[in-house]
């Protein structure tokens, strides 16, 4: 295999040192050096664009990319992989987190150290311990984006503060409800731009308006309210409680209960919505299961086991469709993909009891609470293997697409800028067959290339790569596992009809007139100029007399046979 590498890369380097312009390279998909009329005679710098592509692989696998597909070859793991943070230290006994989308900020309350600490996500690290009054004991908390403060909820009392997340400080007046004096959980309403507390203290609930900060109780079905989740398209909440276990859902324009939901599960507790499907899943903490429920029709899906001890809460990942579900008892966490509620097995967790999941949509990660072990950790999701596609100079992915149907581009001047020595084994392939079948296929490595202008190991610049592409080449890239690179390409178009048509073109036709004054065969001034290019291309090959010759040149419509009209017309 390192054999016929070697012979491949070495054919390439000989391409790229090819300087003669009287030797006709002939065939789409070879590296060039400016030896085709086509390009030599038919170009105009100004009008030359960057293509480059940002690619990230973390797969444990080499993955293949089609440049010009640009997400061709791509997949989305499930899970994807991760990446483990370390745990860190915050207050005594943990109970909830929330975040805060300001500052990039989670601020998790803790029980019996009665303070809320408050962590960078950037540099995970706590900044701020803010004390709260003697004897609160904080349970829950939640965020609103509206004021940019955090209510957090009591355990001990009936009361509700807020923290101003510009100063982390506590500001205005408590906020007293009637929920009882454990309060579960407190989730943002963002149709009402509200807060709806729930409690252990029976069927009561409370409202409490972000703009007036005034709570205003209300009575749903139920014992001991545990969580609750909003879905934003029908404007309604969703209660689970853990001794009836059922899914109690309230009507928030009118604060008025729908429709009691009995799961299957036992032990109902956390409870979250996905945007995706409009289905809520509740966790059930004795039954380590996970149910989903139709939002739209009410009914209650196939309960989905956690393969974990004592699950507790749950978060929706939006980027990658998948719950996240953080098992209590045995101190390590659950993906379900939402797209076929399958679970994947569970994966260690570095502190115990994990009690709460909070999503960070920033960076893309989830947060867990460990109340046993005073810790909160993040969870870093590697995105799914990308490539990001940019075009600078006003030049669109789809100026690209219809450019390369109807006439070949030139692709010079690659540059790769890699994390890894590793990506030295990368790959490009580019990969030509013609229309009567003939391929041909070259390849470029970084191991056997050296950079004449870039003495940086990690810069691969190779400004002598040249090579066509029309509509029939595939080129792609091959980027080792868990890794990420920049490579970039010229793209050299041809004469565009909008430009002044001969500007800095000062060559004479090989007929001996010049440019400026040349006849029009077609009308259209780029298929004019590649018909001459092409008639003293198969001019100059004496053994050229047939269609299946032809089809080894670049051409001009793409139909060999129009192609060949063409030049017959022009009496050529």
């Amino acid at each position: 295999m390192n054999n016929e590498i070697q012979t491949i890369s070495a054919e390439v380097e000989e391409s790229l040192t090819y300087k003669s312009s009287d030797q006709d390279l002939n065939g789409i998909g070879n590296f060039i050096q400016g030896s085709d009329a086509a390009f030599s005679q038919n170009n105009i710098d100004r009008l030359n664009n960057t293509l480059v592509f940002s690619i990230r692989n973390p797969l444990s696998t080499i993955l293949s990319v089609d440049l010009f597909g640009f997400t061709t070859g791509l997949s989305n793991p499930n899970p994807p992989p991760t990446l483990l943070q370390p745990l860190v230290p915050v207050g005594v006994s943990p109970s909830q987190s929330a975040f805060c989308s300001s500052n990039n900020f989670i601020y998790t309350v803790n029980q019996i150290g009665n303070s809320v600490s408050v962590v960078d996500c950037t540099a995970n690290v706590v900044v701020a311990t803010i004390p709260l009054p003697p004897l609160f004991n904080p349970w829950a908390v939640a965020y609103c984006p509206v004021n940019n403060q955090v209510y957090v909820g009591s355990s001990t009392a009936t009361n509700v503060i807020r923290i101003d997340c510009a100063i982390n400080a506590i500001t205005g007046p408590i906020i007293i409800t009637t929920v009882g004096v454990q309060q579960q959980g407190i989730t943002y309403n963002s149709v009402n731009n509200s807060m709806y507390v729930v409690g252990l203290g029976g069927p009561a609930m409370n409202e409490i308006n972000c703009v007036t900060n005034l709570a205003v109780p209300f009575l749903i079905p139920g014992i001991f309210h545990q969580r609750s989740a909003f879905n934003p398209t029908n404007n309604r909440l969703y209660v689970s409680d853990s001794v009836t276990n059922a899914v109690e859902v309230v009507d928030c324009f009118t604060n008025l209960p729908v429709i009691t939901i009995p799961t299957i599960n036992t032990g109902t507790r956390g409870i979250d919505y996905c945007s995706a499907n409009n289905n809520v899943y509740v966790v059930g903490s004795t039954s380590n299961t996970v149910v989903p429920i139709d939002c739209a029709t009410n009914l209650v899906g196939v309960a989905i086991p956690v393969v974990g001890v004592s699950p507790q809460d749950i978060a929706y990942n939006p980027l990658n469709n998948l719950m996240y579900i953080g098992n209590n008892g045995s101190a390590n966490y659950v993906v379900i993909n939402c797209a076929t509620n399958l679970p994947d097995i569970p994966i260690a967790l570095g502190g115990l009891s994990p009690v709460d999941v909070v999503y960070n949509p920033i960076d893309n990660s989830v947060w867990f609470t460990f109340k046993g072990t005073f810790n909160v950790q993040e969870i870093l999701p590697l995105s799914p293997p990308t490539a990001i596609v940019i075009i600078s100079g006003g030049y669109t992915l789809a100026d690209l697409f219809n450019d390369i149907q109807g006439k070949p581009l030139l692709l010079k001047g690659l540059k790769m800028i890699v994390q890894l020595f590793a990506q030295f084994q990368n790959n490009i392939t580019i990969n030509y067959i013609s229309i009567n079948g003939k391929q041909d296929s070259r390849q470029f490595q970084p191991l056997n290339y050296v950079s004449p202008t870039n003495r940086n190991s990690l810069v691969i610049d190779a400004g002598d790569f040249e090579t066509e592409v029309d509509g029939n080449t595939q080129i792609t890239f091959d980027i080792e596992p868990l890794s990420a690179l920049l490579l970039s390409l010229t793209i050299v178009r041809g004469v565009d009809n909008t430009a002044p048509l001969f500007n800095n073109i000062t060559e004479d036709w090989s007929a001996g007139t010049d440019k400026t004054t040349a006849n029009r065969f077609t009308g259209n001034p780029i298929a004019d100029i590649a018909i001459e290019a092409e008639a003293n291309k198969i001019l100059s090959d004496s053994g050229y007399n047939s269609i299946a010759q032809y089809a080894d040149y670049p051409r001009v419509t793409g139909n060999p046979v129009a192609d060949i009209a063409l030049l017959n017309a022009s009496g050529l």
